[in-house]
């Protein structure tokens, strides 16, 4: 009798034994899920520039910014015909993404009719056309869907005058007569020398902007530009 219970007893705990699992670990567990829950497949943050693709903080909107947000155009305070082009959901009002014909903005920065060309001169019912660069990387972002991105690698390791300073004042600066551009009485900044001769208005006003008077009056330059301007100027400003 004895002997059966100590049978039982035994058969009790070789069960709990055989019933007892481990648990069971997944092999190979991210850190992290990698499922995207943004919905957005734009990169707005990444640090490698793709040099095919058109960034609209770094390549666009400095464009808006120069010839159409500022007063009394488009800016965030004046907003004429009620469209701010300081940003990016002002300019989009006016983008269909992918689709230029569909795109008044595209429509309206390659018309032919003078009257209806934008960006318009200032004091004047006439319009000016972008050079032909300008446009093209509008077209391009455009149908590159339109994204807010932008691209946050800058190189200031070898500055050229010719290739990276020059088109800074160029784009952001020589926009039109009521600025650095044909007909100004300001100085034109086209050329090495007559950048040298401004340099320190161009120093406290667009690099420092700490001048009453900031340039350009639509906002800061991009910080690359920024970085590229203090670069260049810390190499000596050359005529490279």
């Amino acid at each position: 009798m004895r002997f059966s219970y100590l049978l039982y007893i035994a058969v009790i705990l070789m069960l709990a034994i055989t019933c007892t699992h481990d648990p069971v670990i997944p092999e190979d567990v991210p850190e992290n899920n990698p499922m995207d829950t943004t919905m957005n497949p734009v990169d707005t943050t990444g640090n490698n520039c793709d040099t095919s693709i058109v960034y609209f903080e770094n390549d666009i909107l400095p464009i808006f910014q120069s010839n159409c947000a500022f007063s009394p155009c488009h800016d965030a305070g004046t907003q004429q015909s009620n469209l701010d082009l300081s940003n990016y959901n002002g300019i989009m009002t006016e983008i269909t993404p992918s689709n230029l014909q569909e795109s008044d903005i595209y429509e309206r920065i390659t018309e032919d009719d003078p009257d209806k060309l934008m960006p318009r001169i200032v004091g004047q019912s006439v319009g000016q056309m972008l050079d032909d660069e300008k446009i093209r990387l509008i077209e391009k972002w455009i149908l590159q869907g339109a994204n807010n991105n932008r691209c946050d690698e800058c190189d200031t390791s070898s500055i050229s005058f010719a290739n990276d300073i020059l088109p800074i004042f160029v784009s952001s600066c020589n926009t039109n007569s009521n600025c650095h551009g044909t007909g100004s009485v300001r100085p034109i900044w086209d050329n090495h020398q007559i950048i040298i001769n401004n340099l320190n208005k161009i120093q406290v006003r667009a690099i420092e902007r700490t001048h009453s008077s900031p340039m350009p009056p639509s906002g800061p330059l991009p910080n690359c530009d920024i970085s590229q301007l203090k670069a260049w100027i810390n190499d000596g400003a050359q005529n490279n």
